[in-house]
């Protein structure tokens, strides 16, 4: 009768370490189940915030930084160590709402991109901020570092390579620039500045640049 005793004690023993190790073995699987369900939807919130941020400073059009986003980026630019001289240049296109009006809205938004990825190779050596200003404006900030990226200099070249970049579309754009160039001065002086440079540089012919001086 021990013996049996004592043989049932053990074979519940047994049942009972045998349900406890099953529980805990489901509880560990739930565990990590759950910690994988929770690792993904920190990666999808965060990759939610990224976008909604990227959306937020950049234009939906042209991928380039939108306004609010190009003043930021081109605060820090400027604020980064090194100082030095920044040459700011304000394009707006000659003969923009002519194309709108020959070709439509549509065709306007692709020629808008493909001036946004003209823009982007021409600058491609500069690390430049580049921006959407807002139309048909677009704004280019970089660091005076040679002679041969000098504003005025490339101010010509990008009159010179702007109609190659909507030729196929039929029409052929310009563009005015105003440039200011400052040491010192914070984005929106410099932002005003070639403002009223590029307007003289429509006024007295278009296609032009305009530097905005003492």
């Amino acid at each position: 009768a021990i013996v049996l005793m004592y043989l049932g004690a053990l074979v519940r023993s047994a049942v009972h370490s045998e349900r406890t190790f099953r529980e805990g073995s489901r509880l560990r699987n739930e565990a990590t189940a759950m910690a994988e369900q929770l690792r993904q939807v920190h990666a999808l919130s965060m990759d939610a915030t990224q976008q909604l941020s990227f959306r937020a400073s950049h234009d939906s059009l042209t991928g380039l930084l939108n306004r609010e986003g190009f003043t930021e980026a081109a605060t820090l630019h400027i604020a980064a160590p090194g100082g030095g001289q920044h040459g700011l240049l304000l394009l707006d296109l000659d003969g923009f709402k002519a194309v709108n009006d020959a070709f439509g809205h549509k065709v306007g938004d692709r020629v808008l991109q493909d001036v946004a990825r003209w823009l982007q190779r021409e600058t491609a050596d500069m690390q430049a901020v580049l921006g959407r200003w807002g139309g048909d404006e677009f704004a280019v900030l970089y660091s005076l570092q040679d002679e041969r990226q000098a504003p005025t200099a490339i101010a010509q070249a990008l009159i010179r390579s702007i109609s190659f970049a909507t030729a196929h579309y039929g029409g052929h754009l310009g563009v005015s620039i105003g440039i200011s160039v400052s040491g010192e001065a914070e984005i929106a002086d410099m932002i005003s500045f070639a403002d009223e440079a590029v307007y003289e540089a429509k006024r007295t012919g278009r296609n032009r640049y305009q530097v905005f001086d003492k």
